[in-house]
């Protein structure tokens, strides 16, 4: 065999014990009992179990049930608080736990399959309040503690109106019954304007 025969045939032998043992040596799916790096970087990452020993930083954390459909979605508000929703069985959120708009008291909503806030549990300074709020989002009934009383209220833009006699922080009740002969004034209409919303996660529907 010449040289130049050597340089041709030899490495095609290699070359065809390397392809009939590699999958002998390396195999398809290697697998590890324990894996030590600094730094994983990948597209798509699939586990049976996830313990995390220190601090996970993502932007959205979602966790699918079956379909791919998901149940529970975290992360970072637009106010820059934190926020918690919960999914229904179709994938929509029914409940969420966050922040006001300025992202210092913590309110806790009830959703219908909708997105219509019906129910909220909010802090004040006062104390706990509960919201129920109609389906077109105008007008809240509210039973709870505000700064300076305590009562149920209902609450249109711009306005609240108690329903009941507040109570007062020193213990009094204010005297609101208007002279005899006399008919109390009537709340203004108000304009239609929607009562605000929780802030959403980014990129959520």
């Amino acid at each position: 065999m010449t040289t130049r025969e050597r340089w041709i045939v030899y490495p095609l032998v290699f070359m065809s014990l390397g392809i009939a043992l590699r999958d002998k040596v390396i195999p398809p799916s290697v697998r590890a009992v324990d894996l030590v790096a600094p730094k994983v970087r990948c597209n798509l990452l699939e586990v049976a179990n996830v313990r995390c020993l220190g601090k996970m930083e993502c932007g959205v954390l979602a966790i699918a049930g079956p379909k791919g459909k998901e149940r529970i979605r975290m992360g970072v508000a637009s106010n820059r608080a934190g926020r918690l929703e919960l999914c229904g069985e179709d994938g929509k959120t029914v409940v969420v736990l966050g922040a006001d708009g300025e992202g210092k008291s913590g309110i806790v909503e009830t959703l219908t399959s909708e997105g219509f806030p019906l129910v909220q549990l909010r802090a004040t300074e006062g104390g706990g309040t509960v919201w129920t709020i109609d389906r077109e989002k105008r007008t809240a009934l509210i039973l709870g503690h505000y700064p300076k009383d305590s009562g149920l209220f209902v609450e249109i833009p711009g306005r609240r109106i108690p329903l009941t006699m507040p109570v007062r922080r020193n213990g009094k009740s204010p005297n609101v019954q208007p002279p005899k002969g006399q008919t109390p004034p009537q709340p203004a209409t108000p304009k239609k304007k929607a009562l605000p919303a929780l802030p959403a996660l980014p990129g959520s529907s």
